[in-house]
């Protein structure tokens, strides 16, 4: 009996931002995480304004984010907001009693439609690392 594969190629849509600017950037509760630098995306999906993610083929998304605190020796808490179209939080990530440098990270599962757009906000005021491989923000099509 022989076997036959088939490989059936899908279109992907994907695309991940990663921090730039500044070592450190002081962010106000309920302010847009606004410094992101394209790192790699498909044709699929759009990146506007160094702050959101559009959708642009609708289906389920992984979306993820992480983020890296750096407490400013009164405020030891921070955390933030994964936002679909300035309405619906998908995800909160909080960190507390952090010392040095603490990251948090969220990823989830999402069914999104075209035109859907992604952001991530501070729930609370903080500092945060801006290294490429300590802070970004992307999205995949499954």
């Amino acid at each position: 009996m022989e076997t036959i594969i088939k490989y059936v190629q899908k279109d992907v849509a994907f695309v991940q931002a990663v921090a730039i600017g500044a070592r450190y950037v002081t962010v106000e509760k309920d302010q847009r995480f606004s410094f992101w630098k394209l790192q790699k995306k498909s044709s699929n999906i759009a990146f506007k304004s160094m702050t959101f993610i559009v959708v642009q083929r609708p289906g389920v998304y992984q979306v993820y984010a992480q983020m890296t605190y750096k407490p400013n020796g009164v405020e030891k808490s921070t955390s933030f907001l994964l936002m679909r179209n300035n309405v619906e939080t998908l995800s909160r990530c909080s960190v507390t009693n952090c010392v040095e440098v603490c990251t948090m990270y969220t990823s989830k599962l999402v069914t999104l439609k075209k035109g859907d757009y992604l952001f991530l906000k501070a729930a609370k005021k903080g500092e945060f690392v801006m290294d490429r491989e300590l802070t970004y923000f992307g999205a995949v099509l499954l």
